[in-house]
């Protein structure tokens, strides 16, 4: 059975994000190529990456031809936190998995993830061969949080379903504006897939704007699909906008529950 909800508000209900110690590198701009990622990537295995307070940050390039996550991957049984914030500009671009998730990241264990307090974040051109053109994070108890950044943009990602996030719970909060545009999946969810919860919201007092343009999905869910019982809730918001949104099996569908 495929329920076909076009821009369907339901409850959902996040856990937030404990604040975990810091391992910060000392460069004020941080460009970060392939060849220069191994220190990241070892204190994210110790269990904590804190990249804060930088001018720049900017992954780009990588490309992972022999598995997951085009820069970041963790397997089953760790836990993890990486700490994201109140960066200048967070950027990562053109990072790519030839053969599985997670474009950027790609995450089998128990991850939480803090994006919050940067003045500019965009995931652009990344794709992966499978699930989640930039980021990949399917354990049910992992968070994606990214609260109280200025701008967010997932551009131009791809993947052969979520065509820039797959994730099982993920909160967009207090976020001035947040699009996402350009994502494509060769299945399902233009734009994302969600598997438990996540929630769009603006606290009082703020006039932010959540913002989905020109997502394709090859079938079900141009901007968003809905694993089995999985919720996606937009509240609180001063703007929530639809454009030219396609998903090709159903040409009205924007947000499909697919058991």
């Amino acid at each position: 059975m495929k329920l076909h909800l076009p821009l369907a508000l339901l409850t959902a209900f996040l856990t937030p994000i404990a604040a975990s110690a810091a391992v910060s590198p000392s460069d004020t701009t941080l460009s970060i190529s392939p060849a220069e990622v191994q220190d990241y990537l070892d204190a994210l295995a110790g269990g904590n990456l804190t990249i804060s307070g930088k001018n720049t940050v900017h992954f780009h390039d990588h490309t992972n031809k022999s598995g997951n996550g085009g820069i970041f991957y963790m397997k089953a049984g760790t836990t993890t936190a990486l700490n994201l914030t109140n960066n200048a500009s967070l950027l990562f671009t053109n990072n790519r998995s030839t053969i599985g998730t997670g474009g950027v990241a790609a995450f089998y264990n128990v991850v939480q993830t803090d994006i919050s307090g940067n003045d500019f974040v965009s995931f652009t051109s990344n794709s992966a061969k499978t699930y989640g053109g930039a980021y990949y994070a399917n354990n049910s108890t992992s968070t994606l949080s990214i609260k109280k950044n200025t701008q967010v943009d997932f551009l131009d990602n791809e993947s052969d379903g979520g065509g820039a996030i797959y994730i099982a719970n993920a909160t967009f909060e207090d976020n001035d504006l947040t699009t996402f545009s350009g994502n494509r999946s060769t299945t399902n969810g233009g734009a994302m897939i969600i598997s438990s919860k996540a929630t769009f919201t603006s606290t009082a007092d703020r006039a932010d704007t959540v913002r989905f343009s020109n997502n394709y999905a090859k079938t079900y869910g141009g901007v968003i699909e809905l694993k089995s019982k999985a919720q996606v809730s937009f509240s609180g918001l001063e703007q929530f906008l639809v454009v030219q949104t396609v998903a090709e099996t159903c040409a009205d569908d924007t947000i499909a529950n697919i058991p």
